[in-house]
């Protein structure tokens, strides 16, 4: 599958396009869709983006997207019916943090693993951004989750990089770890996958902590110690006591991922790489 080319919000008269049309042609889009799309608008002042966010609530009526508003970049982007590929971090993630982690039953409890709800209370330069991760864990009294997973099928690579530092930059001091997978297949109908994760450095500077393969998959002996490795200050959060200094490690295995993905793009009609 190619990457999708953006939708720029822009008219042939170059003015930017109004809440009503926006939703026209989003809702549209969601009338008409059949596989998964990404949409993507620019220029998107504040006001006509959380107005349409707000419009497409009221009438989509449980339609699947996942939304993003970057108010750095004035982006606004929508992803329509995600695919099964592009979800098969969901039963990954939540296994291996609530089932093969070495976490206690009261610190499993307490990291609460959602799928994709709105967060809006982002810092500059993001303070009007409103974001739907993939998925995410959002610790008990946090405001802002610790860790989020973004997924690309129908996305680019740059998108979710945007995705990323929204994330990272909007929720410093919050976010702890963003994880990206990003997912292509080839004309033939191969599908290659990689998974990556990202944190900031003490000065602030996003950083690449891990990046593995998923297909194709490498030698046995290489894919049996892949792992994306967090740490319970990095799930919990810094400011909270239960986690407090703990640099204890929990690996997230690749190889179950790989396992999961195989599975799901069979079901789309694809085969691993």
């Amino acid at each position: 599958m190619a990457d999708q080319p953006d939708c720029a919000a822009t008219r042939s008269d170059d003015q930017p396009y109004s809440k009503d049309e926006l939703v026209g042609i989003i809702i549209e889009k969601l009338d008409k869709s059949t596989e998964e799309e990404t949409l993507e608008f620019h220029d998107v002042d504040v006001s006509t983006a959380w107005q349409t966010i707000d419009e497409l609530e009221r009438r989509e009526e449980g339609r699947a997207h996942r939304t993003t508003y970057d108010s750095l970049q004035k982006i606004l982007k929508l992803v329509i019916a995600p695919c099964l590929i592009h979800q098969v971090h969901f039963p990954w993630f939540s296994d291996q943090i609530k089932l093969y982690s070495s976490l206690t039953s009261k610190e499993k409890s307490d990291l609460r693993i959602l799928p994709s709800p709105r967060f809006e209370n982002f810092q500059a330069p993001y303070t009007a951004s409103r974001k739907e991760p993939d998925q995410c864990i959002l610790p008990a009294g946090k405001s802002l989750p610790t860790v989020v997973i973004e997924s690309g099928w129908s996305e680019t690579k740059p998108q979710l990089y945007r995705d990323r530092d929204l994330w990272l930059r909007g929720g410093v001091g919050n976010i702890q770890v963003v994880i990206i997978l990003k997912w292509n297949a080839d004309s033939g109908g191969k599908v290659k996958g990689v998974i990556e994760a990202y944190d900031l450095d003490n000065v602030g500077n996003i950083r690449c902590i891990s990046c593995e393969a998923i297909f194709p998959c490498p030698p046995t002996e290489v894919a049996a110690t892949q792992n994306i490795s967090l740490t319970k200050d990095q799930l919990f959060g810094p400011n909270l006591s239960l986690a407090r200094n703990d640099a204890s490690t929990i690996d997230l295995n690749v190889d179950g991922l790989r396992e999961i993905a195989a599975e799901y793009i069979g079901q789309q009609g694809y085969t691993p790489m």
